[in-house]
C-alpha cells in the first residue's frame, strides 16, 4: 500500500506542471484525502470520520467551482476556512482523540512504543528516579512490542528484545516539555497520554502557518493540505511519532531567518536540537546561511556576532542537559549517542530505507545488529554538499535556498545512517516543501524554475 502511494505522490508532483493555479489547493486536497482511506482510515477503521472529511471535500470543491465559474465576486474565504477546520476535526483530531480513548481500554494498536516509553520515563522523574539509567521492567511495554522483526542478509528472520527496553533515545528537554503536564493531569484526572503534547504542537505549527508566513491564501491552504492531511502524516500522528514536536521548531527557526529575527532563530534551532538528535544535520547550514545574510562583515565580527547570539540559548541547553549528565552521564551518553550509532549489543538494529538495510535485504551484508562504521560515508558526502551549499547560497542568499539544501543534507545523513524509517522521510519531505514554497515566494531564479513555470508561477 505504501507503494500506491508512493506513486500517487509521484504522479502528482509531476501532474502540478499542467494544472492550472487556481485549482491547486483544490487538487492538493482530493490528493490528501483520497489515499489516506486505503492507508489510514481503512485499517485505523475511522471510516465514519473519512467520511465526513469527504463531504467537507465535496463542499470545497462545489465552492471553488461556484465562485471561479459564477460568482468571483463574492468572497467565500470564510466558508473555506470553516471547512478547513471542519477537514482537521474529522481527518486529525478526532480520530487522534478515539485512539487516546480507546488505548484507556488496553487498545494499543495504533500507539508508537515512543509515546509508552516517554510516559513511563515520566512516571520515573516524578518518583526522582533517571530513565537514563534505568531499563524497562517487563509488563511496561505490551505483548506486541516486546520483540521486533527483523530480516538477515541470507533471508532469516531474527526476533531480538525491542531496544527500547535498554535504552531511551529521546533528549532530557523532551521529556522536560511534557511533565508540567503529565503531572498535573495525573494528579487531577488520573490520565496521561503523550500524543495529547503532539496536539498542541499540531494548532502551534497550524497557526503559525496561516497567521506569520508571507505566503499567499491560496499558498497556505496548499502547504496545509501537504504538510498535515497526506496520508503518511496522518498515520505517524495517530501512532504519536513525534516529528512534528521538531518540525515546529524548525519551521520557526527559518521563518525567523526569512523575517531577519537571528536571534529569535537560533533560539529555536536550540531547542528543536535539544528535543531530537534529528536536527543536528541542520545547525551548519543554518550558521552559514547567517554569514551570507550578515554580510558584508569580517569573519571575526561574524564569530563573534555568532557567539553573542549563541551563548543565550547555549547556556539554555547547559542548564537542560547539565543535572541530567552529572545525575549519570554514563547512561546519558549511551542512550542518547552510542545506541543510535549502533555501538552496543542491545542497540536499535538496522532497519527502514537506510543504504545499510538495502545492503541487507540484497544480501550484500548478513547481521542487521552488527555494528558498522557508517560515519566514513555520511562525514565526506556530507562536507562535499556543505562545499557545494557555500557555493549555492553566495549565489542565492534566500531562506527558501537553505531549506532545500537542508533537506538534501538530512536525507543524506538519515539515508546512511544504520536506520531511516519512514517517518524520517516523512520529515525530511516536509522540510524540503517548506523550502520549496519559500523559494516559489522568494524567487523564479531558483533550481527548478525550468521545470515547474506554469502552474507555481502564478499560484505563488
Amino acid at each position: 500500500m505504501g507503494l500506491l502511494v508512493l506513486c500517487i505522490t509521484l504522479f502528482f508532483v509531476l501532474s502540478l506542471r499542467w494544472i492550472p493555479s487556481y485549482w491547486i489547493p483544490s487538487y492538493t486536497l482530493s490528493f490528501c484525502l483520497v489515499p489516506s482511506y486505503f492507508v489510514v482510515f481503512g485499517p485505523a477503521n475511522e471510516k465514519s470520520y473519512y467520511l465526513l472529511s469527504l463531504v467537507c471535500l465535496g463542499i470545497w470543491w462545489v465552492i471553488h467551482i461556484v465562485h471561479h465559474r459564477f460568482f468571483k465576486i463574492l468572497r467565500l474565504e470564510s466558508f473555506k476556512l470553516i471547512l478547513v477546520f471542519c477537514i482537521a476535526l474529522t481527518a486529525i483530531i478526532l480520530p487522534l482523540s478515539k485512539k487516546m480513548m480507546e488505548r484507556t481500554s488496553g487498545n494499543y494498536g495504533w500507539v508508537h512504543d515512543g509515546i509508552i516509553h516517554t510516559e513511563y520515563a515520566l512516571k520515573l522523574l516524578t518518583e526522582g528516579r533517571n530513565i537514563y539509567q534505568e531499563d524497562v521492567p517487563d509488563g511496561v511495554f505490551p505483548p506486541l512490542y516486546t520483540h521486533i522483526s527483523y530480516q538477515t542478509g541470507s533471508g532469516k528472520m531474527i526476533y531480538p528484545k525491542n531496544h527500547s527496553f535498554y535504552h531511551y533515545p529521546y533528549p532530557p528537554l523532551y521529556l522536560l516539555q511534557s511533565f508540567p503536564f503529565y503531572f498535573v493531569l495525573q494528579r487531577t484526572v488520573h490520565w496521561f497520554d503523550q500524543r495529547l503534547i503532539l496536539l498542541f504542537y499540531f494548532f502551534g505549527t497550524a497557526y503559525w502557518l496561516a497567521k506569520k508566513t508571507p505566503f499567499s491564501i491560496n499558498v497556505k491552504y496548499t502547504a496545509f493540505f501537504l504538510l498535515f492531511l497526506n496520508p503518511y502524516f496522518l498515520g505517524f500522528f495517530l501512532e504519536g511519532r513525534n516529528d512534528l514536536v521538531v518540525f515546529f521548531w524548525v519551521f520557526l527557526c527559518f521563518l525567523f531567518l526569512y523575517q531577519r529575527k537571528t536571534k529569535q532563530a537560533i533560539w529555536a534551532l536550540t531547542i528543536a536540537t535539544l528535543l531530537k538528535q534529528i536536527t543536528l544535520p541542520l545547525v551548519p547550514f543554518v550558521f552559514l546561511y547567517l554569514y551570507f545574510l550578515w554580510r558584508p562583515i569580517t569573519l571575526s565580527s561574524y564569530f563573534k556576532r555568532v557567539f553573542g547570539e549563541s551563548f543565550p540559548p547555549l547556556l539554555f541547553g547547559f542548564i537542560v542537559m547539565a543535572p541530567f549528565a552529572v545525575w549519570n552521564f554514563n547512561g546519558l551518553w549511551t542512550d542518547m549517542v552510542l545506541n543510535p550509532a549502533g555501538k552496543l549489543a542491545t542497540s536499535q538494529p538496522i532497519g527502514g530505507y537506510s543504504f545499510l538495510a538495502f545492503l541487507i535485504r540484497f544480501g550484500l551484508l548478513e547481521d542487521p545488529l552488527k555494528y558498522y562504521p557508517t560515519a566514513w560515508i555520511q562525514l565526506p558526502l556530507y562536507g562535499t554538499l556543505f562545499i557545494l551549499s557555500y557555493f549555492k547560497l553566495r549565489d542565492f542568499p534566500n531562506v527558501g535556498t537553505l531549506i532545500i539544501l537542508t533537506s538534501f543534507a538530512l536525507f543524506l545523513f538519515l539515508f546512511f545512517s544504520r536506520f531511516c524509517n519512514q517517518n524520517y522521510l516523512e520529515f525530511t519531505a516536509k522540510i524540503f516543501l517548506l523550502g520549496w514554497l519559500f523559494k516559489r515566494m522568494q524567487s523564479q531564479n531558483d533550481l527548478f524554475a525550468p521545470k515547474i513555470k506554469h502552474s507555481f508561477q502564478r499560484f505563488s
